[in-house]
């Protein structure tokens, strides 16, 4: 049954089930068109790259310049919702919280990465040109559960943030998470749409800030509210990506060797990639 199992999955992501259109996937595309990129700071600028060139039908060539900002060619503008005030170089993309009063129809064309709060927080870091304690330095300048108040639209995270935000994240166009990369492209491809290119999973915009710290440090920080955030982010991305065929993707070393998550060890087990 496991052999079965695993065919279907190896079928599936060979994309012998999806539409040949490049622009669709299994996501009825006027459920969720004009799409607004919920761009949360350090968790994958390059993910506007796939954006791009699936909306505008471009080649590889198409790429955020390692500085920051592009251009949205005429021809495909109408794919995305604009926001005021943003800035130039960042006509989608921009760092921008989702309004708290937003409307379910609006929350429904959202897509969006998370990432570890571990590793968001020491990228953060690092591009802040942090010093001395990680924790310490993060919640003065930004506040802890960061990523959680981008999804809500509340300045301070509370104790009810986690579960209105894992609410609107499972009501998201798309949710991917950046530890993730190579199965989060495969899902976008899968749910939206789009084609595979090679420079999908490559690394085009490096941090501007040169350290020699390891990005694997562990930084044990006290935001109960994030943690339970990405809890949620992580087992939504699970189900999809399992159900979409992108599981075999994964890599276990791509959050550290805990795997506490129980749907991840499953998922995990399933393909044999446990360690």
């Amino acid at each position: 049954m496991r052999t079965i199992l695993l065919c279907i999955l190896l079928w599936n992501a060979c994309g012998l089930f999806t539409s040949t259109n490049a622009r669709t996937g299994v996501v009825e595309l006027k459920n969720i068109l004009p799409i607004e990129w919920l761009h949360i700071q350090k968790t994958g600028s390059a993910f506007g790259n796939i954006l791009l060139r699936w909306a505008c039908d471009e080649d590889e060539e198409n790429v955020v310049v390692p500085g920051g900002g592009f251009k949205i060619p005429e021809h495909c503008k109408t794919y995305f919702r604009y926001r005021e005030g943003t800035r130039p170089a960042w006509p989608i993309g921009d760092h921008f919280p989702l309004p708290r009063n937003t409307s379910m129809a609006y929350i429904r064309h959202v897509v969006t990465l998370i990432r570890s709060p571990q590793k968001q927080k020491i990228s953060h870091f690092y591009h802040s040109r942090g010093n001395g304690d990680v924790c310490s330095f993060l919640k003065k300048r930004i506040g802890f559960g960061y990523q959680t108040s981008f999804v809500t639209g509340e300045k301070k995270s509370s104790t009810a943030s986690c579960a209105i935000a894992c609410f609107r994240l499972s009501q998201f166009a798309f949710l991917g998470i950046t530890d993730f990369w190579e199965a989060s492209v495969c899902l976008f491809h899968k749910e939206v749409g789009g084609i595979d290119l090679e420079i999908d999973s490559q690394v085009i915009r490096l941090g501007k800030y040169n350290h020699t710290a390891d990005m694997s440090t562990q930084v044990a920080c006290d935001d109960a509210i994030e943690d339970c955030m990405f809890q949620c982010a992580l087992d939504n991305f699970l189900s999809r990506i399992t159900k979409n065929a992108c599981a075999f993707l994964l890599r276990p070393t791509d959050l550290g060797n805990d795997l506490a998550n129980w749907k991840l060890k499953m998922v995990l087990d399933f393909i044999g990639l446990s360690q």
